[in-house]
Formats: C-alpha cells, sequence, structure tokens
C-alpha cells in the first residue's frame, strides 16, 4: 500500500504527534508500505528531503527562513504556518504519486487545512486525532485568541462531520468516547492508543538517591496544558523541608521565559532546571536519573512521555485527569488534584516518605506498559482499510 502521511511538523521533532507519525511510518515501511511524509519546515534547518528506515521524508517551506528562526518548533507561530500552508503541496503529491490512503495529524488543526473539507482522489483517509477542546473558552485557554478560535472552528466542524475522513482514530480512550456522542460521526472514531518501545526501555532498579536528594524529571512542550507551573510551584511549597530536591523540565516552548521567571521569583532557580528535548534514542537512559516523573498536565490525549516512564518503572506523580486516570489508578501512580500547585506539593511529600508503596505501584505501572506496543498501534491503524 501506497501510503502519505501529512504532519505539521517534521517526524524526529520530540513531540507525542512527531512521535506517533515516525514510530507508526517505521513500522509500516518495515512491513513492506511505501511511506511518504509531508510535512512542513519549523526550524530553519530542516532538510527538505531525507529518507530514514526507508520512509521518505519531504519538508515544505511554509515561513521564510529569519521567520523560521524567529519562532522555530515548537512555537505556535512556525505549527500554524505548516497547517496553514501545507494545503498548497497536496495536490500536486497526489497527482505524482498515486496514494492508496491518506494518514493526517490532527496536532490540533488539520494540516491540510481547506482541503480536509474536500474529498480527495484517494481510496481512504485517515484522521489521527490527540485531543479537541469542546468549547471557545478551553481553545482560547490553550492557544490563544487567534489559534484558539480557528481550533475552536475545526473542531465544529469535525463534530459536524463535514471534514472528509473516513475514520478518526484517536490516541485517548477518553476523548474517543466523547468523539462518539456527536451522532455524525460516531461510526467513524475509534480508539488507537500510543506505544513505547519496550526493549529500548530497560526498567530501572528502586533504590535511594545519590546523597539522599530527590531527583524530579517533568518532560513536555512548555505550553499551558502541560502544567508546568504548578510543578514549580509545588517545588517552592516542598523546598524548606526538601533542600536537596531538584526538578528537571525537558522541553521547549513558548512559555519558557515565563516559567523561568516564575521559578526566580518563588526562590526555586537553584533547584528548577530546563532543558532541551533529547533525541527520542536517548530518553530510555534519561528516565533512568530520576527518583520520580512529574506530570501536572491540565490536559492531555495519551502522553508518550507516561508511557516511558512507565516502562522503566519510574514512580510516577501526576493530575488526576481523564487522560492519566484512563490509564493508571491509584494503585499504579500518585494522583493530585489539577491545577493545585498545594495538593501536587502533599502528593509529592507522600510519595517521597512511602517508597515501598510507590515502587509497588512503579511495578504495577510497568506491567500496564506492557500492554502498549507501537507495532500494534501501527497495524490497528490501517486495520480494514
Amino acid at each position: 500500500m501506497r501510503i502519505l502521511f501529512i504532519s505539521h511538523s517534521p517526524p524526529m521533532k520530540e513531540g507525542g504527534a512527531e512521535t506517533r507519525t515516525r514510530e507508526v511510518a517505521f513500522r509500516l515501511a518495515r512491513s513492506g508500505h511505501e511511506i511518504t511524509i509531508l510535512c512542513g519546515t519549523t526550524d530553519a534547518d530542516d532538510p527538505p528531503l531525507t529518507e530514514i528506515n526507508g520512509v521518505r521524508i519531504v519538508a515544505r517551506k511554509t515561513l521564510p527562513d529569519w521567520l523560521l528562526r524567529r519562532y522555530p518548533y515548537p512555537h505556535y507561530v512556525s505549527l500554524a504556518a505548516a497547517n496553514l500552508f501545507l494545503m498548497f503541496y497536496v495536490p500536486s503529491f497526489l497527482r505524482e504519486g498515486k496514494f492508496d490512503l491518506i494518514r493526517e495529524d490532527l496536532a490540533p488543526f488539520p494540516p491540510t487545512f481547506l482541503l480536509s473539507l474536500l474529498r480527495l482522489p484517494v481510496a481512504r483517509r485517515i484522521a489521527i486525532t490527540h485531543m479537541l477542546s469542546r468549547t471557545l473558552r478551553g481553545w482560547t485557554k490553550y492557544y490563544g485568541p487567534v489559534f484558539g478560535l480557528a481550533g475552536f472552528v475545526m473542531d465544529r466542524l469535525l463534530r459536524s462531520g463535514a471534514l472528509k475522513y473516513d475514520r478518526i482514530i484517536c490516541d485517548a480512550e477518553w476523548f474517543a468516547d466523547e468523539l462518539k456522542e456527536s451522532p455524525a460521526i460516531a461510526e467513524k472514531v475509534c480508539y488507537v492508543p500510543n506505544g513505547v518501545n519496550l526493549d529500548e526501555f530497560i526498567p530501572a532498579q528502586p533504590g535511594p538517591s545519590n546523597n539522599g536528594n530527590i531527583r524530579l524529571l517533568s518532560v513536555g512542550r512548555l505550553a499551558e496544558t502541560k502544567g508546568h507551573r504548578y510543578a514549580i510551584e509545588a517545588v517552592s511549597y516542598l523546598k524548606r523541608d526538601y533542600p536537596g530536591l531538584t526538578l528537571h523540565i525537558i522541553g521547549n516552548g513558548p512559555l519558557k521565559p515565563r516559567l523561568r521567571a516564575m521559578s526566580q521569583h518563588l526562590g526555586v532557580a537553584d533547584m528548577v532546571e530546563f532543558r532541551s528535548p533529547v533525541g527520542h534514542d536517548e530518553m530510555p537512559k534519561l528516565y533512568h536519573q530520576y527518583d520520580f516523573f512529574v506530570m501536572p498536565s491540565i490536559w492531555e490525549g495519551l502522553p508518550v512521555s507516561l508511557i516511558e516512564a512507565m516502562a522503566s518503572k519510574l514512580p510516577i506523580v501526576a493530575s488526576d485527569i481523564p487522560a492519566i486516570s484512563k490509564v493508571l489508578g491509584t494503585n499504579s501512580a500518585t494522583l493530585a488534584l489539577k491545577e493545585d500547585a498545594r495538593d501536587l506539593a502533599e502528593k509529592l511529600r507522600w510519595a517521597f516518605q512511602h517508597r515501598d508503596q510507590v515502587s509497588e505501584h512503579a511495578e504495577s505501572a510497568f506491567k500496564i506498559a506492557k500492554g502498549y506496543d507501537w507495532a500494534v498501534t501501527a497495524s490497528r491503524e490501517i486495520e480494514d482499510l
């Protein structure tokens, strides 16, 4: 089968949607399918054409280099430009390639933009979506007034059945259940979760931190939905009792200056370190450098980093939101109220003081992680097509 993936940014980036695109594409290519990925250039140094593991990756310019240098991935400006302008490249791809299937990431907008309203000359067309807000207030809260309004309109069109997809795949069970409440698309919606390379993520052996220090890890784009501000505030509540506590936040994004300023204002700048994303092949050993994984998210689909932490047996303290509680319960993670830094601090304090129970939670989470596999995800995405 000849399959055209359409994604707003190159698949070797370190976001959740990009990770899924990369892992699924590689496995489908390995199975004998011919895979091309059309994406936008979201960094000035993104190569226009590469081939990795049998997958052809074509990146098209959607902004001039000077703007890409000012607003590189994962800034909303470069991602929005890709979602807006990629549609102009699609018709020529379809004429030249004669694809059997289009697989398109809605993360959160369709990168074919207005072409999502039209039938295209392919046998099947599927959308992979992670989470969409039901309300205009939610969209503007997380994406600002301009991008939020555009996202809200596209969300309404999707739920009304106006977007021309034959199948709508959700990576989160809670979101699939929500979309099925829309009668126009209910029969098209299915749940296919994200996965993990279990062979790469060797479980860490439990033990005390070096010199009695406690090391926290948080991974994710520096955006409102990830809730990093609550983790920083929680550290400020714990700093007196745990002076050796450190929080490392792995990720880039538009909120970095604000989060840095917040850590300085709260007097924890020496305890909170912002680190740039690392390559996906370096992630397995990264988890082993920490004592706890902290995910203070306000809103998520199914975070890849959560499953990776589970596969690493890294104890998890996270927000009690559907994306997390549908995967992990109170017997496999320590859950805190969302958008509540004080409660997060108290849950962290409990975890620090109950290492045996926390280790049991991590063991339970590891067993759950065994049910997530990228190979299964790849085959289920195109089954029955």
